[in-house]
């Protein structure tokens, strides 16, 4: 192996680990790939989801030629090995697209009950002044 795919691949086990204690997972990349394609409304909530997602699968295809196809040339390049090491940080710091999408999802359903809360509100105080009004002669 060269040096660049060399440290592609230890980038790579690497970013598995993280992913495997993250999420509790025995297959971490392939795993997040899982849990990526379950969501379907993902784009609303995170920007560069298909990107990564199709990002991560291609570190996952580069992965599996270096380490099943040996003897093969691989199409690997620095960038590459940039963007792995780049989701690798994102991982470390929730700020990955299914951490991101979580996070969204939580908060808008905060958002949701807030929303209900105000209104709720909103119909006490109105039905109070109309009972003040009734009582007032107003």
């Amino acid at each position: 192996m060269k040096k660049l795919e060399m440290e592609f691949f230890d980038e790579y086990k690497r970013l598995d680990a993280a992913l495997k204690n993250k999420y509790a997972t025995k297959t971490g990349v392939t795993s997040y790939i899982e849990n990526m394609e379950g969501v379907h409304d993902a784009e609303r909530f995170v920007p560069n989801w298909r990107e990564d997602y199709k990002a991560l699968k291609h570190y996952r295809w580069l992965r599996n030629k270096l380490a099943h196809e040996a003897n093969e040339e691989v199409d690997l390049n620095k960038g590459d090995l940039a963007g792995l090491k780049k989701f690798y940080a994102n991982i470390s710091k929730n700020k990955d697209p299914y951490a991101v999408y979580i996070a969204s999802k939580k908060g808008k359903k905060g958002m949701t009950v807030l929303k209900i809360v105000a209104f709720l509100i909103i119909v006490a105080i109105c039905i109070s002044l109309l009972y003040f009004a009734k009582q007032h002669g107003l």
